[in-house]
């Protein structure tokens, strides 16, 4: 039987490696333009020969999360960038387009064609499939870059959501002490639940001495200077949450603390994980345009 769909892979990273060959395994016809080779040089699924070609013959386009870094070109690793501008001059009336994010001229170009469009990001399901890559790589990088133990730390997680709980749950499990920094109350119970130490973060003043390794996952400015200097000096500052994050990193720099923004985490760290959760995502989209 015919594949369903025609699925044109773009640019991106390892992610859009794994991601397509995951689609082919789930029974759709994948093309790629731009995409890097995956470790080890498995072969992609199959490559276009520009990127007018793969556009042409797909009804799916799958760019890459995020959509660009910047340039004008849409987010590549080890291959020929790919120009926002050409790719939008090929799309046409029929295409549906899924990408980590829409930009302003892509959400216009699809709305004057009357494409259907798709921001991974802005969806849950996503976000959770996401999540988990994110915590464990966070996690990993706290035990490299701490002079200390994991084990018997005393640990701070600024927010309670889709990052911070199961971030949450890998430092419990790694034999930490958690404290959970919240706004509000609502997940006090449920940070209790998971063996944690909830503290509003209007009493996190008294706290903040004895933490040695601080995450923070709240997409708000949430540690200014004046917290961050009562932290000890080697104590180690990583922040997950989307940029510019919610440190005051600027501040930490003059006070003489490690701290640094983590952006992009499933893709350096779990491309695997990180490419099947895009091709998850994409599946589910399709099988709900399918079923109207």
């Amino acid at each position: 039987m015919e594949p369903r769909t025609t699925v044109a892979v773009l640019g991106g990273d390892a992610r859009q490696a794994f991601a397509s060959a995951a689609l082919a395994c789930m029974g759709r016809r994948v093309l790629c333009f731009g995409v890097p080779q995956k470790a080890g040089g498995d072969p992609l699924p199959e490559s276009a020969a520009s990127l007018a070609a793969a556009v042409a013959a797909a009804d799916v386009i799958l760019c890459p999360v995020p959509f660009s870094r910047g340039g004008g070109c849409l987010t590549h690793g080890g291959a020929p960038p790919i120009p926002a501008a050409a790719l939008l001059k090929e799309l046409r009336p029929g295409h549906r387009l899924i990408a980590g994010d829409l930009p302003a001229e892509v959400r216009t170009r699809c709305e004057a064609l009357k494409i259907p469009a798709h921001a991974l990001l802005e969806r849950e399901d996503f976000a959770m499939r996401n999540a988990i890559p994110t915590a464990e790589a966070t996690a990993a990088l706290a035990v490299l870059r701490g002079a200390g133990n994991i084990r018997q730390s005393e640990c701070l997680v600024l927010g309670f959501g889709r990052c911070g709980r199961p971030l949450a749950h890998i430092l419990k499990a790694l034999g930490a002490n958690v404290t959970i920094g919240l706004r509000g109350w609502r997940n006090n119970c449920a940070a209790l639940a998971e063996g944690c130490q909830p503290v509003a973060m209007e009493a996190l003043p008294r706290h903040m001495p004895r933490f040695r390794f601080v995450f923070n996952t709240i997409p708000a400015l949430v540690l200014g200077e004046a917290l961050l200097a009562l932290l000890p000096k080697d104590a180690v500052l990583l922040d997950i949450a989307s940029a510019p994050g919610g440190i005051d990193f600027a501040a930490a720099q003059r006070l003489g603390l490690a701290a640094e923004l983590l952006p992009g985490l499933p893709g350096k760290y779990a491309p695997r994980a990180a490419g099947e959760a895009i091709a998850q995502v994409v599946q589910v989209i399709l099988e709900e345009e399918e079923a109207l």
